[in-house]
């Protein structure tokens, strides 16, 4: 998002007073999504290594990392193991975005290189492996679970809204002789992962003014910066799939922003007190209104539970949640 000079500056000199975090991943959906891929025992080739058998493999997407592990049926510490010393033995982790099968966009190659494990990014294009994207942030052993593990930073590979992967692995059966075999084991029938998503995150702060800062996954749908408000915003809420936002003003004015809908304002309405806070429903169909001395007004979807407007308090209510 990219707001004209004035309105930035408005914004910064009003102070901001809300903040809104991105309701996505709805429904309490972890920040982090984990896929595993399964594969099938003994089908190393051309000859059966255990070492070299693929049992599964798992990626995790991140907000700031992708994480790959995986196992073999007899896991072997490639800083231990001589056969890690060969060139040709490795693993791979096969990405793709938007390449259509039997393709792939990207390679995570895992390998021994002078003694220390190392991870690249590769293209697809490149399979000489002679230029990578960008190495990886971590790449290990761990001895404890027997899995490899590498780590990688998804604006290497444009941060994708979704991927899906495939495990590849090489193992020279013999490193006293150049002619042994190289054993592989690649994905099942060339399956490749379930669908892997990056969780949205990000936060909107609002102004007294209604001008808008979106950070992080949060969209920028609108703002009312260049208007003349009746009354200051003093709250705002997102829809459950971050999609759109309402602002509420100190009169109960209600302004909706992308895929916000409007359920009705106390705008046109005389309060006892002014509105100081508002929460959307789970559904994103209606929200809450509440006033400083606890009177709640309820539009669209959300139900009206009860309040302090008939009750004398010590001290204000400043704000409310659902």
């Amino acid at each position: 998002m990219t707001l004209p000079l004035r309105w930035r500056l408005a914004c910064a000199v009003t102070s901001v007073l809300a903040v809104a975090a991105l309701a996505s991943p709805a429904g309490g959906a972890p920040v982090a999504t984990t896929v595993q891929l399964n594969d099938q025992g003994s089908d190393a080739t051309p000859i059966p290594l255990a070492q070299a058998d693929i049992a599964f493999s798992t990626a995790t997407y991140k907000p700031a990392e992708i994480v790959f592990t995986l196992k073999t049926a007899t896991a072997e510490d490639p800083n231990k193991g001589g056969n890690w010393t060969s060139p040709a033995t490795g693993i791979d982790f096969l990405i793709r975005t938007v390449a259509q099968a039997p393709g792939y966009d990207y390679d995570v190659h895992y390998a021994l290189v002078n003694n220390a494990i190392t991870g690249n990014v590769f293209a697809a294009t490149d399979t000489s492996r002679a230029n990578p994207l960008c190495a990886a942030t971590a790449a290990s052993f761990s001895s404890s679970t027997g899995q490899y593990r590498v780590v990688i930073d998804p604006a290497c590979i444009g941060r994708p809204q979704s991927m899906t992967y495939g495990h590849f692995m090489t193992y020279k059966s013999d490193i006293n002789n150049p002619d042994s075999d190289v054993v592989t084991d690649t994905p099942d029938h060339g399956d490749f992962s379930p669908l892997l998503s990056r969780a949205k995150v990000g936060y909107w702060l609002v102004g007294r003014d209604g001008g808008i800062f979106a950070f992080g996954d949060a969209p920028f749908s609108g703002s009312t910066g260049n208007l003349h408000l009746n009354q200051p915003i003093v709250g705002m809420a997102s829809n459950p799939v971050g999609t759109g936002y309402w602002f509420v003003a100190a009169d109960g004015g209600i302004f909706a922003f992308g895929d916000a809908k409007f359920f009705g304002s106390t705008g046109a309405m005389k309060l006892n007190k002014p509105i100081v806070g508002m929460a959307a429903t789970p559904t994103g169909q209606g929200y809450y209104l509440v006033a400083s001395d606890g009177g709640i007004f309820s539009f669209g979807d959300a139900t009206f539970l009860g309040s302090t407007g008939s009750l004398k308090l010590n001290k204000p209510v400043v704000g409310m949640s659902t």
